[in-house]
């Protein structure tokens, strides 16, 4: 019995090891809540992409793994043939127990606090026990969640709409470096530029929280709150639908899909896609644009989210390998012309959206979820793998950020539009959408403030950015600046 229990605490503690190693390789971060919410979260179509765009990348950690799996299967075996004594094992498990103790201290510390003190202080199993005890308190969020999602619980300052359509498009994986909105070389979009023009306003400075999509949608909802507000308002779907608009999702990603969330989207939604449709476009064609009623449509794309050559059409294979001549190796060069049509590719989704619009008073918002790197400054692509070490965090943390207005929305609110057109240097972050929204819409309700909207004119362009809950990104770039 104590040999069975020597060999099952060592798989435990390799296991814990190895799945750190893990975590630590593809999102730079030790065992926690945040990187085991965005595993559990992630569905099987992506995580089927997910492995095979990482392992590719990763041979030495993959060679790691297998070395300390073989490692673990010799140590059983050598405890099994030399036949260690039950009165040295048990030794080794009293020897254990002090061990035990300050793990114990530790997990409860963590799951307290959040934080470690120090790696002396935690261990692979002290986070992990720490994480679950945390993730637990996130399911109690959640239930919070869905009582401050209900339509009929918002309080109101003002009920009064000033827009008819909102729309709200949520990309995947745009790294605003591969865009020519943005002074990229190639032509990746071409039809948003020619909106740039006129009623597309392009900005300049803005920031994702977290380089993962799970922690994104949280905060772009309000489930978690990155700023300790006495009075935070509810998510922006239930505010507009409480005062009379339609509310719309289409919804390409399965955020949240547990059974027992689906009660958030109800609150927050009247209708909502049952099925998946694998092209963007179709997606966008599948909408059906109300003439007759305000509505808020919700739009979550798979943009360029990895395999980037499954992510577009065989006619807007346009760049190819050899147009990349300043890129060594040939597979990244491929690599990087898959991603920079699935751009284009995505950049004609967006326009076609919009022109479903043109028509009308409308409003519509494109920003990215995150980021993404591929082969900006080092040999990796993707998304994940940053920590406050790395040398570049800008190709995840920066996204592209717009908002496209029609004439009619122009001509009826001149004031408004305006603010728009002048707010596109201003620092601002997607955490801060609902306060957007409130604005646009003409909608507000308990909770809102005006220093948190972008096209507000008490907007407070000095408050510190803080990216994935620990890096003061706004700091960092002035250090950067010196």
């Amino acid at each position: 019995m104590p040999k069975i229990f020597l060999i099952s605490a060592y798989t435990l503690f390799l296991s814990l090891i190895l799945f750190e190693s893990f975590t630590v390789f593809i999102f730079g971060k030790h065992i926690r809540i945040d990187v085991i919410e965005v595993i559990l979260s992630t569905n099987t179509g992506v995580t089927g992409e997910f492995i095979t765009t990482y392992l590719s990348q990763f041979p030495l950690p993959l060679a790691l793994f297998l070395f300390a799996l073989f490692f673990g299967l010799f140590i059983r075996k050598g405890i099994q043939k030399y036949k260690v004594p039950d009165k040295l094992a048990f030794a080794f498990i009293l020897a254990m127990i002090p061990a035990l103790g300050c793990l114990a201290i530790n997990a409860s510390f963590y799951a307290r606090t959040g934080t470690v003190k120090g790696s002396y202080r935690s261990t692979s199993i002290t986070r992990f026990i720490g994480a679950c005890v945390l993730l637990k308190k996130s399911h109690s969020q959640m239930e919070d969640f869905k009582q401050r999602s209900r339509p009929e619980t918002v309080q109101y300052i003002s009920r009064e709409i000033q827009c008819s359509n909102i729309v709200v498009i949520i990309g995947e994986s745009f790294s605003k470096y591969h865009s020519s909105l943005y002074s990229y070389p190639k032509a990746t979009n071409p039809k948003l530029g020619e909106l740039a023009q006129s009623n597309l306003y392009v900005y300049k400075d803005v920031i994702t929280l977290f380089s993962y999509t799970t922690s994104v949608i949280k905060t772009i909802y309000g489930i978690t709150r990155y700023r300790s507000d006495k009075t935070f308002p509810p998510p922006f779907p239930s505010v507009l639908r409480g005062a009379g608009y339609r509310t719309h999702l289409y919804d390409q990603r399965d955020y949240l899909k547990e059974e027992k969330y689906q009660v958030i989207w109800s609150n927050m939604f009247d209708t909502k896609n049952d099925t998946k449709i694998r092209d963007d476009l179709d997606l966008i064609n599948s909408i059906d644009v109300s003439k007759t009623e305000p509505s808020l449509y919700v739009i979550s794309l798979r943009g360029q989210h990895y395999t980037y050559a499954n992510r577009y059409p065989e006619s807007f294979d346009r760049f190819k390998k050899d147009d990349y001549p300043e890129v060594s190796d040939k597979q990244h060069a491929e690599i990087i012309a898959h991603y920079d049509n699935a751009t284009l590719y995505n950049d004609f989704v967006i326009y076609s959206l919009i022109r479903k619009f043109m028509d009308l008073e409308a409003v519509v918002l494109y920003f990215s979820d995150h980021g993404e790197e591929v082969y900006d400054y080092r040999n990796f692509m993707g998304h994940g793998g940053i920590s406050e070490k790395s040398k570049e965090i800008k190709y995840q943390i920066e996204v592209p950020f717009m908002i496209w207005v029609s004439d009619l929305y122009k001509e009826h609110h001149p004031c408004e539009a305006e603010k728009i057109k002048n707010a596109v240097n201003r620092p601002y972050n997607t955490g801060d959408l609902t306060y957007l929204i409130m604005d646009l819409s003409g909608v507000k309700a308990v909770g809102y403030d005006p220093t948190r909207s972008v096209i507000n004119d008490r907007f407070d362009s000095t408050y510190d950015r803080i990216v994935l809950g620990f890096i003061n990104y706004d700091q960092r770039r002035r250090d950067s600046a010196q």
